[in-house]
Order: structure tokens, then C-alpha cells, then sequence
């Protein structure tokens, strides 16, 4: 994977796809909007408040219909995986060979644990969100990765001071669901694994940026959060406003009540060197 060390490369990223990234963004508004829409139908949430329609005050009653379904797909699908318990099941090629088979018993078991252990895949609560937002709106969008993070904390010595200590949270694979909104390419692409680039949008509190920059994952921290310390002053960008509007009515909280930050992973085939060469790359972006 190449990194983009060279100033005038990362300009020219910038000019060819930050464009196309905003202008691709804009004209997926009215999919946002049908994504929130079922989002409030499938928990029978009203449209409106009030109901003023045929007259001030009329019933305001959602029909349950589409939480119905809903929970009926998401019941379906959560009983077919917890159904395979364990997830994988490991089985000697040699029948016969008691040794293979205490060993496939033994990986079985480890590969269990791993799968539904929360500091590892922790595949049934990763699989909640999955299922519940492929079941109600037909996909669901996964990024599997190597994830590594650590916390660090101040410990208190006995002869008095304090000691900066860090801890490792996760080190291994993980899964990530993205919402469906949360994942940009360019239009008329059916398979976005040959897509020339697709990005991720993750949303982010202020702390996980700066957890993230004492990580070394992330710079420019200062920059970003500059621009969105008063996050009522970060209505006038309209992403990011459109972002916490969605999200807010997403988890049920009042208007402009969530503090988070939209920070862009885009995944690019590039030339990062100038030497000719198309390069997969991954750009970190706040835009």
C-alpha cells in the first residue's frame, strides 16, 4: 500500500477525486432521504410530530407494517446464524485419524471464541447491526480489517507522580458495518470492488480523533477540530450538517444534539509516485 509523501501528489489526489467525492455525495441525497424514512418507519415513529392533516390535531398514528416486517427479516436472519453454533466447524480431512480430529476439535473451539469474544470479531452483536440494516433496507455494507488500538491512561505511583501507561485493546481482525450512506462511489458502477475509488465516511468524536492522531493513525487533528470546536458554528458545511441531522434521527436524539465529525477513508487507485505505476492507496480526509 503506498503512501502519499510527496506534496504535489497529494494535491493532485486532492483535485482529481475530492470533487467527485462531493459531487457523487450531492447526488445521493435522495437516497439518504429514503434510508432515514425507513429507518423512522421501521420503529413506527410518525413523519411529524403534530398531524395537522385533514384537520389540526388528527390521529398520529404510524402504521406498524414495515416494523412488522422488519423484525420479522431481522428474526429470521439472527435465527439463522445463531443457529450454527459453533460458526465454523472444523473437520479432519482423514476421517480416521484420532489425532486430526482432537486437533480440528480443539481449532473449533479456539475459532469459536474468537468469533463471539467483544475484543475479537464479536460477530453477534457486529451481526445486530448487519442484520437489522440489510433486512430493512436489502444491503449492508461490511469492511473487514486489520484493526490494532491501544488506550493509554495515567497510573499513580506509590512514592507520589503519575505514569503514562498504555494498554493493547485490540490486535487481529475485525468487522466493520458502514451504513449504506456511509459508502460512496462513483455512479454506474455495479461492482464496487472494481470501482476506481470508493469512500467510507466514519463519524467521529473529537476524542477518538485525538486518541487516533496519539496513535500516529491520523495528522492534521489540530486543523479539524479547530474548525469544528463550537459545533453549532459547523452548520455552514452542509456535509457535515446533513451527517449529524442523519444520524440524530438515526438514534432517536433531538436536532443537532450529536458532536461528531465526518472523517473520509478514500480507497484510490493511484499513481502515488509519478513513475507510471497505479497504486492502491488509502487517503484519510476531513472535508
Amino acid at each position: 500500500m503506498a503512501i502519499l509523501t510527496d506534496e504535489a501528489r497529494r494535491e493532485l489526489f486532492l483535485e482529481r477525486y475530492i470533487p467527485a467525492i462531493r459531487n457523487r455525495y450531492g447526488d445521493l441525497a435522495e437516497k439518504r432521504d429514503k434510508n432515514n424514512k425507513y429507518r423512522r418507519q421501521r420503529i413506527n415513529e410518525p413523519a411529524q410530530k403534530v398531524k395537522n392533516r385533514p384537520y389540526p390535531g388528527a390521529s398520529n398514528v404510524e402504521v406498524p407494517l414495515t416494523s412488522a416486517i422488519t423484525q420479522t427479516m431481522y428474526g429470521n436472519l439472527k435465527n439463522t446464524f445463531l443457529m450454527r453454533d459453533p460458526f465454523w466447524n472444523i473437520r479432519p480431512v482423514e476421517k480416521n485419524n484420532e489425532e486430526r480430529a482432537e486437533e480440528a476439535r480443539i481449532l473449533s473451539k479456539f475459532y469459536d471464541i474468537i468469533s463471539k469474544s467483544p475484543t475479537d470479531l464479536n460477530l453477534r452483536a457486529v451481526n445486530n447491526t448487519i442484520f437489522y440494516e440489510g433486512g430493512s433496507l436489502g444491503t449492508a455494507f461490511v469492511k473487514t480489517i486489520w484493526h490494532e488500538d491501544e488506550w493509554t491512561y495515567k497510573r499513580t505511583l506509590e512514592g507520589g507522580g503519575t505514569e503514562d501507561v498504555t494498554v493493547k485493546v485490540h490486535e487481529g481482525p475485525a468487522i466493520m458495518p458502514i451504513m449504506e450512506e456511509d459508502v460512496i462511489y462513483p455512479s454506474g458502477v455495479d461492482n464496487p470492488d472494481r470501482a476506481p475509488w470508493v469512500a467510507t465516511i466514519a463519524h467521529l468524536y473529537p476524542y477518538e480523533l485525538r486518541h487516533r492522531e496519539k496513535m500516529g493513525v491520523y495528522e492534521g487533528v489540530d486543523e479539524v477540530l479547530g474548525e469544528n470546536e463550537d459545533m453549532d458554528d459547523a452548520s455552514n458545511n452542509d456535509m457535515v450538517d446533513v451527517n449529524r441531522q442523519r444520524e440524530d434521527e438515526r438514534q432517536g436524539r433531538p436536532a443537532g444534539s450529536l458532536e461528531t465529525i465526518p472523517i473520509y477513508e478514500v480507497y484510490a487507485y493511484f499513481d502515488a509516485e509519478g513513475d507510471g505505476v497505479i497504486e492502491d492507496i488509502v487517503v484519510t480526509i476531513h472535508l
